[in-house]
């Protein structure tokens, strides 16, 4: 996976960090938070992932910001699991 230096992540005039949330469509609890609307830089995590725009998302507030932050800083993605949909 290359890097193409920091992404621009965009925001919502100070009240929080927005991003991109995808879905894998081959998989339930597959997902990836992505700075990039197209979801290109995410890497496929099987033969058959897809992955489908769901929604744009607050961070902030999340328990691992920090995590999440950084590699969305480092990478432009951060891929997960979750046991329920968004």
């Amino acid at each position: 996976m290359g890097d193409a230096g920091p992404p621009e992540i965009p925001s919502d005039r100070g009240s929080g960090m927005l991003v991109y949330l995808f879905r894998d469509e081959s998989s339930r609890d597959m997902f990836a938070y992505s700075t990039d609307v197209t979801a290109r830089n995410i890497p496929r995590t099987s033969a058959s992932t897809q992955w489908s725009f769901v929604a744009t998302e607050n961070i902030q507030g999340l328990a691992n910001f920090e995590e999440v932050n950084q590699r969305l800083s480092q990478q432009g993605f951060y891929i997960f699991r979750s046991s329920h949909a968004p």
